[in-house]
């Protein structure tokens, strides 16, 4: 036997790697729950009510100056409020009707938010200009913006740029009035709101963070409950109907060797058949108790249980190689794919040993953005009609790679070459 064995990944960055892994998973829940939590308070904050109030509150804003002596409280006259509130509800319209339409993750819809809080902080600034004093109460519309943030921590330095540069071009238009004061209050109310915007945003960060650990944690638990099953059910199997499989097999043996020394042809056949049964059924089992033990298992035990499958098949004169590339950071391969990768090896060596009357057969397993499968002899060659035609090994290894999203292909290259590519997600 020839072993060939190559690999990349060093011996102390298994540590690493777990923390790695980790993290990323870390990383992937972190920004689910962030999704979540996004698309739930848009589903409240688009609803029709919602969206009505909004609308409302806007037009009372517009027709309140109106009212003489509501007028003269805010400074400011219909024909100024009427067309920026006008823009402020268009916007908050064209949000919710993109929500709609293509939901909170939409581009239609993040375009149609950012729009709305543009147009929203710029009424706003607006409004308080014209109004002729920073302490005008058409800061409500800034006070909208700021409590939005809880909702959308993601995008809080977009949020706080915004409310940063509203503020700044205010307080710089009354400075230009030498309106001291009005500076001073416009400035204090753009560095509070700023920093309110972005405790609001950290505060939703943290919570989700914790609701991402809490996902991370119950998934690891729900994974090592499983592993500790399916181990039971393997040492269960292994320890009971497989020592019961080896004792009627034994039996078996021992009643063929005294059939056969009556001679009885017949009865000899039926032995036979009874011995390659309990061995077929033996084998089988020891294949699934084999299926669940390295479902749990690591990859590098994997990859050492495979090389010892290979190397059982091969035995006699055949020379089989095995060579396997290892990218230290390439994603993990699940638990669930390696038994179909086990099994689609198996039966490319199979096959060779069995059809192709090779010499040598070599398997290549490479693991980086994908998992990619070779296996090639120096046989024969497969039939054109082989795999159209195969009701077993061919149509089973075809059948595994479709199942895990991948594809398998055969060609003649001196030999057969069995190709097998499957997807390895992060």
């Amino acid at each position: 036997m020839c072993w060939i064995l190559t690999s990349s990944t060093s011996s102390h960055s298994s540590t690493n790697a777990g923390a790695a892994l980790s993290e990323e998973a870390m990383d992937v829940e972190l920004d689910r729950a962030m999704s979540e939590h996004y698309a739930e308070g848009r589903r409240g904050m688009r609803s029709f009510t919602a969206t009505a109030l909004l609308v409302a509150i806007a037009a009372g804003v517009a027709l309140l100056p109106a009212w003489l002596p509501a007028r003269r409280v805010l400074g400011v006259g219909i024909e100024t409020t009427l067309p920026l509130t006008t823009i402020s509800a268009l916007s908050i319209v064209h949000a919710a009707i993109a929500f709609r339409r293509v939901g909170a993750h939409g581009r239609w819809y993040r375009a149609a938010e950012q729009l709305e809080s543009l147009c929203s902080v710029s009424c706003g600034a607006a409004l308080i200009y014209f109004s002729g004093s920073a302490t005008s109460v058409f800061w409500i519309y800034f006070l909208l913006f700021v409590a939005d943030a809880w909702n959308n921590p993601r995008d809080a330095k977009i949020c706080i740029a915004m409310y940063s540069v509203a503020t700044t071009a205010l307080a710089a238009a009354f400075a230009l009035r030498e309106a001291s004061a009005d500076v001073a209050v416009t400035a204090s109310l753009g560095v509070l709101g700023a920093v309110c915007i972005y405790v609001f945003a950290a505060s939703a960060k943290h919570r989700l963070r914790g609701e991402a650990e809490r996902r991370v944690l119950r998934s690891r638990l729900e994974r090592l409950l499983v592993e500790r099953e399916r181990d039971r059910i393997a040492r269960d199997l292994h320890d009971g109907v497989a020592a019961d499989l080896s004792t009627l097999l034994w039996r078996a043996r021992e009643l063929k060797e005294a059939v056969a020394g009556i001679g009885d042809g017949q009865a000899t056949s039926i032995v036979d058949d009874l011995v390659n049964d309990a061995r077929s059924s033996l084998d089988e089992l020891r294949e699934v108790v084999f299926a669940l033990r390295v479902s749990g298992g690591k990859w590098d035990e994997f990859l050492a249980e495979l090389r010892t499958r290979v190397t059982r098949l091969c035995a006699g004169s055949l020379r089989c190689e095995i060579a396997i590339h290892d990218d230290e950071t390439a994603p993990m391969v699940p638990v669930d794919v390696r038994v179909h990768i086990l099994r689609i090896v198996q039966e490319g060596v199979r096959n060779a040993v069995r059809h192709a009357r090779a010499q040598v057969v070599r398997v290549e397993i490479e693991r980086g953005a994908r998992i990619v499968i070779r296996v090639s002899d120096d046989g024969e060659g497969i039939p054109d009609d082989a795999l159209s035609t195969s009701r077993g090994g061919l149509s089973n290894i075809a059948k595994r790679a479709r199942i895990l999203g991948g594809e398998a292909s055969w060609s003649r290259n001196g030999g057969t070459e069995l190709v097998v590519t499957l997807p390895l997600a992060a």
